[in-house]
């Protein structure tokens, strides 16, 4: 799965273009004020948007912060891989650990297992 690439039926080709900015703009945003301190109007005001027409990308801010962990762990395994690391796993759900795991698994130049993972409450 990527979550860059937000599938959508419904989403203009505009929108899923512009869906990258968006997720970077809200983890730039939780980056600065942590998740309790940030807001979606913060996120908007980043982007020079209506807060509004966030909600085309994401349905809350709990998602959008969802959206910016699975981008941690698809950017942590492209970077891995450029690194050099051995791919065990692509990043994908994982539903045998936890209903909502989303991990990557890779092996460092030292042979050392790393994963990289995103998981919400049931």
């Amino acid at each position: 799965m990527n979550v860059l690439a937000m599938p959508s039926t419904r989403r203009s080709a505009s929108q899923r273009r512009r869906a990258p900015q968006i997720i970077d703009a809200a983890a730039r945003v939780f980056a600065e004020r942590g998740f309790h301190g940030a807001t979606t109007q913060d996120i908007a005001d980043v982007l020079g948007i209506r807060q509004a027409s966030l909600y085309y990308y994401f349905s809350s801010k709990e998602a959008a912060l969802e959206l910016v962990c699975l981008k941690g762990v698809e950017g942590f395994f492209e970077a891995a891989k450029t690194a050099g690391a051995d791919v065990l796993h692509e990043p994908r759900v994982w539903p045998e650990y936890h209903p909502n795991y989303y991990g990557a698994f890779v092996r460092d130049p030292d042979g050392n297992n790393v994963e990289a993972v995103s998981h919400r409450p049931e």
